[in-house]
């Protein structure tokens, strides 16, 4: 079974990203990013994940709730990181791209994530078991 994260990646960049100006095919680019710090969605950190409706009752996403102490940190993180670009990355690709204005708490929610990802994930999350430390 394939495993499933989605990471938070807290960046600055130096110049700006694809995600902030028009893809021109023209003009091949080269950016640099420096990750500060990362934070992983997986049994240790996550209490709960849902599939997110909006008002229309159309599929948009994920509710996460996490566990206390990973909330501690979500929020640290954030709140330190607040002006700096964070990136939501999931099965090794970005799928929002965002500047921090707010610190994040225990409950989030992820739009950018395919209804079948997010339901690939929420299996993760209920069936694999991690190994005990021996």
């Amino acid at each position: 079974m394939r495993k499933y994260f989605i990471c938070f990646l807290l960046c600055i960049i130096p110049v700006l990203t694809c995600a902030d100006v028009p893809i021109d095919p023209h003009h091949n680019k080269l950016i640099m990013q420096v990750v500060q710090d990362e934070f992983v969605l997986d049994h240790a950190s996550v209490h709960s994940v849902n599939l997110h409706f909006n008002a229309a009752g159309q599929y948009d996403g994920i509710d996460v709730k996490l566990k206390a102490p990973a909330a501690e940190r979500m929020e640290r993180m954030t709140r330190d990181g607040i002006s700096k670009r964070m990136n939501i990355v999931f099965n090794d690709r970005i799928i929002s791209s965002a500047v921090i204005v707010s610190a994040l708490k225990q409950e989030i929610i992820i739009t950018g994530v395919s209804r079948e990802d997010a339901s690939d994930f929420m299996v993760m999350l209920r069936d694999y078991k991690p190994e005990e430390p021996k």
